[in-house]
């Protein structure tokens, strides 16, 4: 397990959000987390400014991270780079090589994860989710 806590410099009024990523097939290249307060970019973090982004080194089985965010609503995702190259690789149809998860893990579909059903809700307190990987 790897643990890395991760506090740059945060908004005054942030919590901790916990985030476990489960289920990680091998340790090649790198997990990328993305904390989404809105829509507009989910799952993709690369065109949003506001997305809090952070980068470990991946590690079979079970890694996790601490992230500073503002209480609230928010919606998580992590993508597997298991060759290093900074993107999701996708096959014919756009099918992704890689794998990845979302926060409430919600039944795979036809295209990317909605943010409807990754949405959650971090309390004052803090807050840990549990992101179940998914590979193809």
């Amino acid at each position: 397990m790897v643990f890395m806590a991760i506090a740059p410099a945060a908004p005054a009024c942030a919590t901790l959000l916990g985030i476990s990523v489960t289920g990680v097939r091998s340790a090649n290249g790198w997990l990328d987390v993305c904390v989404f307060d809105a829509a507009a970019h989910f799952p993709d973090c690369g065109g949003d400014p506001s997305v809090v982004k952070r980068q470990l080194p991946a590690v079979a089985g079970t890694a996790r991270i601490d992230v500073d965010v503002v209480p609230g609503r928010h919606a998580v995702s992590v993508l597997h780079d298991e060759n290093g190259n900074g993107r999701l690789d996708t096959g014919f149809l756009g099918i992704p090589r890689e794998g990845g998860g979302v926060s409430n893990n919600p039944a795979a579909r036809m295209g990317p994860p909605r943010f409807a059903d990754a949405v959650f809700v971090v309390p004052e307190g803090g807050s840990h989710i549990v992101i179940q990987m998914v590979y193809p």
